[in-house]
């Protein structure tokens, strides 16, 4: 402004201290040399000039003449050989870069500057006596009556953005008020904001496709302060732990972190934040709001003021449970293999051993049967000898083979219906001898009444079950008693078989019914036995759709137990 009033000023001996532009108010200070200045207020009908002495700056001649009007000095009433022009309000308000326009109290435009006039390419003819809105758009086009609303205008300034063709317009309204305090004038302001509004919307553009990107993409995203404190995540995130949006937002990111993991977690974030090196990127468990456990892959960056200091870090978070879960269940399955390995290597060590001792049997004693002059005593043992051999390799190829058909999925159901007191009776009976020649009790535990049911499944199978485990608490039961018991249930038969032998240790209860498994690895060297009979019972007991498990303690007997459902 005070160039511009300089430019009008021809008189370089005259300089402009000060100009002060208000509502309908043009008030400025002229230093005159010899100590004066002079001020005028272009809002008066009548200025009123004034001379002052102020501090001397410079000296020169006294080209001012008397105001009429005043006792002052006025030096805008020239003779002709004054070298001041006279200024005018018209050649300061036309002067302005900024486009001004005046409005009478109804809204009509009664003034405008040449800065409007040429914005719109309009004469001041074609101007005056239009709405502002008439004016931009053309008369009929405006999208409202008025963009000025003349009671609220009277409270405070009022501002609106609009956009007229393929321009956009920021118009200031500001009030002229009269000595009742009326509305006289408005005084509109223009300003063309079209390049930054085209800024903003590009901006805008740009962090929408980057909102997209980030809430379309399978990455969760979150930012934290320094203190660990959510500032910023996308949907992804919140599914992620599985709340809401607005449920997430009252939580730490640090409530969302595995108790057991929370140490190492904090201790990297505030590491990180307090400038020493770490690793960015690692994983660790989450707990989701059902209280389920999901394995996060994490990757970090801080965030970095000009100044170099950490405010923050943002994190991407991945999902990464089913991944972890395979390489478990991979490493299991791993583990499970090399141990079937060496359980089968185990086997084979003791299964030649268990075929080898009675085929020598048979050998050996096939052999005394060829010498001369043996009596019928000797020969009567020895075939019993050989018969029972026998009975052992065939028990031993048996349980082979069973195996390999329960494995394959090659092994026959044959179900018909049978008496249950009939089976348990007879099986009962069947091992009584053995019992009894090792000096074991033997208990059956019936209510004949209460079995006195059809069962339907294949009883071949059911025996060779209760077979094994009767076997099983002969071998292991030095003393006390072995009891085979059975009670009939809802939509079950549940079989028992109780011994008061070695017992099974906790740790391996789980593993006893797994294939060439034994209670104790040591035990084949005291024991007989293949380590084929336990899982053979379970996979038969699963092929007729019970269960089997086992309760027992080590040095007090073991109760091994099984449900075959009656259809």
């Amino acid at each position: 402004m005070v160039n511009i009033f300089n430019s009008v000023i021809k008189n370089k001996d005259y300089n402009l201290i000060s100009v002060k532009l208000t509502s309908f108010s043009f008030v400025y200070k002229l230093n005159m040399g010899k100590n004066k200045e002079f001020n005028r207020d272009l809002s008066m009908k009548e200025p009123i000039y004034r001379v002052k002495k102020v501090q001397k700056r410079f000296f020169g001649k006294e080209p001012y003449t008397k105001a009429e009007n005043s006792n002052e000095t006025n030096p805008f009433l020239m003779h002709n050989n004054s070298n001041i022009a006279e200024i005018t309000w018209d050649s300061i308000y036309n002067s302005l870069s900024i486009m001004l326009l005046i409005l009478d109290e109804k809204g009509r435009s009664v003034n405008c500057n040449s800065a409007f006039r040429k914005y719109i390419k309009q004469p001041k003819k074609k101007i005056i006596g239009n709405f502002l809105l008439e004016i931009l758009y053309g008369k009929g086009n405006h999208p409202h009556n008025n963009v000025i609303n003349t009671t609220e205008i009277t409270k405070k300034r009022q501002s609106e953005e609009i956009k007229v063709k393929n321009k956009w317009l920021k118009i200031s309204a500001d009030p002229v008020l009269n000595r009742k305090k009326k509305i006289k004038n408005i005084i509109i302001v223009l300003k063309d904001i079209t390049e930054s509004k085209n800024n903003i919307f590009e901006l805008e553009l740009r962090e929408k496709k980057f909102k997209d990107i980030v809430e379309l993409s399978n990455i969760a995203i979150e930012t934290e302060d320094i203190e660990g404190n959510l500032i910023y995540f996308n949907n992804q995130f919140s599914e992620l732990f599985g709340y809401t949006e607005t449920e997430i937002k009252n939580i730490t990111h640090r409530e969302l972190i595995h108790p057991e993991d929370l140490q190492m977690v904090t201790g990297i974030h505030d590491n990180r934040v307090n400038g020493q090196k770490q690793p960015s990127r690692y994983e660790y468990r989450g707990i989701k709001k059902n209280k389920d456990i999901i394995y996060i892959d994490i990757s970090v960056i801080n965030i970095i003021e000009e100044n170099g200091k950490i405010i923050g870090t943002r994190s991407y978070l991945r999902d990464i449970t089913e991944r972890k879960k395979f390489i478990l269940d991979l490493e299991s399955a791993l583990d499970r293999a090399k141990e079937s390995d060496r359980l089968k290597s185990s086997f084979l060590g003791n299964i030649s051993h268990e075929i080898r001792t009675p085929l020598n049997g048979i050998m050996g004693f096939s052999k005394l049967l060829e010498r001369k002059g043996i009596t019928d005593t000797e020969s009567k043992s020895y075939g019993k000898i050989i018969n029972s051999c026998s009975n052992q390799l065939f028990t031993i190829m048996r349980d082979i083979l069973d195996i390999s058909k329960i494995e394959t999925g090659q092994i026959e159901i044959n179900k018909k219906t049978f008496n249950l007191n009939d089976i348990i009776e007879l099986i009962y009976l069947r091992f009584q001898p053995q019992f009894k020649l090792k000096g074991i009790e033997y208990i059956l535990t019936i209510n004949p009444s209460e079995l006195n049911v059809e069962l339907n499944t294949d009883i071949g199978k059911l025996d060779q079950i209760l077979s094994n485990l009767l076997n099983n608490a002969l071998k292991f039961t030095h003393k006390g008693s072995v009891e085979l018991s059975c009670f009939v249930k809802a939509d079950c038969v549940e079989f028992y078989v109780k011994d008061t032998g070695i017992g099974v240790d906790k740790s391996m209860q789980g593993k006893i019914f797994d294939r060439f498994r034994q209670a104790e690895l040591v035990i084949s060297k005291k024991y007989d036995g293949n380590g084929l009979g336990l899982s053979i019972c379970k996979g038969l007991v699963k092929l007729l759709g019970g269960q089997i498990g086992v309760e027992s303690e080590k040095g007090q007997g073991s109760t091994f137990y099984f449900t075959i459902p009656f259809n």
